[in-house]
């Protein structure tokens, strides 16, 4: 219990304001001020003196003795807790950032130069601060009317400090967790039995991985990085008009499977860059510098002690990649911008061959490095400046490892060009869903024809039936034919009236999103709901768009005319789809690549056919090589950027003193104290058990007491299982039979063998199985009642659904 109370208090020190303990599930807050921490721990001393006061006045001084184990500094908790890091803390320039190790011999200005004929940094490295002797309340004292003279001494503090973990510091903590090697034998094991079936559904399935040279020694392990990348806000996004920015450094072990390699707690953070402003490609490698030294040393290999291992097990380190946002992987990695005549990290093409959208000749690893090598020994910024235009290359530190190929180790992040990117930019500029003005008239999307039936629209509103199909109906197709949409009918240009997007919304809200599917904003197209995330673009175009686009616009799918619009508009959209479900996918196969290489062909095609004078950016060249990063890597969702951005979310919600020169400072330390806590099995026992409390608290128990008819289904029920079952009205009860008690207990879901259903869309349409017999049926209600030895058991009333076009129209039935 003393060790629950001091890692919940120790997790209160990383926040400023106050203890804060946060469940993801059921968002539990308890908060207890810092300020408050010291007197808690006194109370409790307080407390344990009084209560041990009898004990020891009858001889038992047990509780007395054990008194001054309890802490009285909320360091003291910290070091207890196990939580502490060591950490490694540089003096930083905060113009240059290059960095000094704290030291007699350290400058007092910044020596750095660019080129030797260019002036150096000369930047100020410490800020002299004054120190007062005596007491603090000098000159408050009542005898003294004004404050007795002193001359304060000044000491030299570093103006910027850059806090890293190591590497290796890492390493041990994650290799000394009772579980680490053997899950990670275990993951290799499991991944190569998808393998065996054709799946590729790792990264150790991809050819970059299963290229990696290892020295061979006895009883090693070997161990695969990635290095994420990014920069951010860290006073978090909603801050609008100040632009402020640091970066993260963040490092995880692919040999872990994806549900411990992205979790937090099983991150490393390397280093967070100082703020207000992020380093330029030429400053970033100065950071990067450390982070390499040691990926150098633990290329051949280091002895570190494991579970498995106490003694020591050698442990050989190689960086596989670097992924992230796809400016930020450029400037990493020592790649020329997007903007730039070769852009492309990946092959040749150049900027103005960018609208024919062509591969060029992939970049080779010599030439890469060779290129890179010449930029680092320019004696000038014109001559870099000149290598870096005809190449497309510049230096960078990680160019120093010997296994490093930098146009192959880099990854194109799935979530930045992808969901994004193509998936955003198709939306909103191809589109124009969002380039609508409300003071525009609304525009109709039909032609004005003369046609006997009715608009899509208004036989929504209809009771028109399925059932009520005529010949009359249906000698009225080739009219409904007639009617093409319009592919620029909106404002500006755009697909979309005003009317279409009011209709668009209105036939979203109706759709039925699986569990766990983000929901997209009410009002979509308007500034008000902010940015979409990566996950709610993915939903809107695989989920949303299919479903409303067949019913805005589509009226007969097999009478569709190959050379109308609304065919053309349908098959760029489809492409569009199944592109993205191969990026988005689990698993994969190898004849996955040529087929998403055949529908982005089919998309980029036809976009000239649907929009007017469609414009092409980098990403859609990007996206080319994406055929060629899934043999490289796998999937794309087992190297996306989705935990470096929840790392970044992360420590953004840390509370700070808001000063950017010390905010990276407080968040690295604090964000890896943290780290630590949340991988603990005490604070993870006591996270389920505040979130059980709070459940069973909110929780309302909603008795009923069943009517007749449900009765009498239930006691149906209950007899065929339990034939001592006694009806309710039946008096007195048979000897050793008990009655069915018409309370019961009604409940949101059940789970029927690892399947949740439940009332709600979309778990209320089942497929039961009553003996051999199937049936097909939507639930009304789920009951929990008790039997006779006091067990709580499930039920489930569901009126089955009855296929009656069959028995209608005389056909034989089917599946569905």
């Amino acid at each position: 219990m003393r060790l629950k109370i001091e890692l919940l208090i120790a997790k209160g020190l990383h926040q400023r304001k106050g203890f804060h303990l946060k469940s993801t599930r059921n968002q539990v807050d308890r908060i207890i001020p810092q300020s408050k921490v010291k007197k808690i721990l006194m109370f409790k001393k307080a407390i344990l003196l009084v209560y041990s006061w009898p004990f020891s006045y009858r001889g038992s001084i047990s509780f007395v003795i054990n008194i001054p184990i309890v802490p009285r500094d909320p360091r003291t908790l910290i070091k207890r807790a196990n939580v502490d890091i060591e950490l490694t803390k540089n003096i930083c320039c905060q113009r240059c950032f290059c960095l000094y190790e704290f030291g007699r011999d350290t400058p007092l200005r910044c020596g750095y130069k660019e080129f030797s004929n260019l002036k150096g940094c000369d930047e100020e490295l410490f800020v002299q601060k004054a120190i007062y002797k005596g007491h603090k309340d000098v000159g408050q004292i009542k005898q003294y009317l004004t404050p007795m003279p002193m001359t304060p001494c000044s000491i030299g503090t570093p103006c910027c400090v850059f806090v890293s973990q190591r590497i290796s510091t890492w390493l041990k903590w994650l290799l000394s967790k009772s579980d680490t090697e053997n899950v990670i034998d275990t993951w290799a094991e499991s991944i190569h039995q998808d393998q065996e079936y054709g799946f590729l559904s790792d990264i150790q399935h991809g050819e970059n991985f299963k290229q990696i040279k290892w020295e061979n020694k006895s009883n090693s392990l070997k161990l695969a990085l990635s290095l994420f990348i990014d920069w951010f806000n860290p006073r978090g996004n909603k801050l609008s008009g100040k632009i402020e920015s640091t970066g993260i450094f963040a490092i995880s072990c692919l040999n872990l499977p994806p549900n411990l390699r992205n979790k937090l707690s099983h991150m490393c953070i390397c280093g967070i860059t100082p703020g207000p402003y992020s380093p330029n490609t030429q400053t970033l490698n100065h950071l990067l510098k450390p982070l390499v030294d040691e990926l150098v040393k633990l290329d051949s290999g280091i002895l570190i002690p494991t579970y498995q291992y106490p003694a020591g097990r050698i442990i050989q380190i190689k960086l596989l990649l670097v992924h992230g946002d796809i400016l930020a992987t450029k400037k990493a990695v020592g790649f020329a911008s997007h903007s730039a005549t070769k852009f492309c990290s990946f092959c040749h093409a150049q900027a103005p061959e960018l609208a024919h959208l062509k591969l060029g000749q992939r970049r080779c690893k010599d030439e890469t490095l060779s290129a890179a090598w010449a930029s680092k020994a320019a004696i000038s910024k014109n001559a870099q400046e000149k290598i870096l235009k005809r190449t497309g290359v510049r230096w960078s530190e990680l160019n120093r490892l010997a296994y490093w190929d930098p146009s192959r180790h880099v990854v194109l992040g799935m979530m930045h060009n992808w969901l994004e990117g193509i998936l955003q930019g198709h939306f909103r500029y191809r589109w124009r869903f969002w380039a609508i003005s409300p003071f525009e008239a609304s525009q109709k999307r039909k032609q004005p024809q003369i046609s006997t039936s009715q608009n899509k629209r208004t036989k929504q509103d209809d009771s028109y039936s399925v059932m009520d199909w005529d010949q009359e109906n249906e000698s009225n197709i080739s009219d409904d034919s007639n009617d093409d949409i319009i592919l620029d009918g909106g404002p500006n240009g755009g697909f979309f009236s005003q009317s279409d997007m009011e209709q668009f919304r209105i036939l979203m809200k109706q759709a039925v999103l699986p569990p766990g599917i983000s929901h997209l904003p009410g009002n979509l197209g308007e500034s008000k709901h902010g940015k979409l995330s990566a996950a709610k673009w993915h939903a809107l175009l695989v989920y949303i768009v299919p479903l409303v686009i067949f019913e805005l616009y589509i009226e007969q799918v097999g009478h569709l005319d190959v050379s109308s619009n609304s065919y053309k508009f349908l098959m760029n959209t489809s492409h569009l789809i199944h592109c993205t479900n191969i990026v988005c996918a689990r698993k994969i196969k190898e004849n996955e690549f040529r087929r998403f290489q055949i529908n982005y062909q089919r998309y980029t095609n036809s976009v000239g056919e649907v929009f007017n004078n469609p414009k092409i950016q980098p990403n859609h060249h990007f996206a080319l090589h994406i055929p060629e990063q899934m043999k490289a890597w796998g999937p794309l969702a087992g190297v996306a950027e989705f935990s470096g951005e929840r790392l970044i979310g992360f420590l953004q919600k840390i509370n700070t003193n808001n000063r950017i020169e010390h905010i990276h400072q407080t968040m690295m330390v604090r964000g890896c104290r943290l780290q630590r806590l949340l991988s603990k099995k005490d604070f993870i026992q006591l996270s389920k058990d505040g979130e059980k409390k709070v459940w069973q608290r909110k929780r309302t128990t909603n008795m009923i007491r069943l009517g007749l008819g449900r009765y009498s289904l239930l006691f149906d029920l209950c007899s065929k299982r339990d034939a001592q079952v006694v009806h309710q009205d039946i008096f007195p009860v048979p000897k050793n039979g008990h009655y069915l008690s018409e309370l019961v207990e009604v409940v949101q879901t059940v789970d029927c063998k690892g399947v949740i259903v439940g009332g709600m869309k979309p778990r209320n349409c089942v497929v039961a199985k009553i003996g051999e017999k199937k049936l097909y049926g939507l639930i009304k209600q789920c009951y929990k009642y008790k039997d006779g030895a006091g067990e709580t058991h499930a039920a489930i009333l569901m009126t089955p659904i009855k296929n009656m076009y069959p028995k209608l129209r005389g056909v034989p039935t089917s599946k569905f």
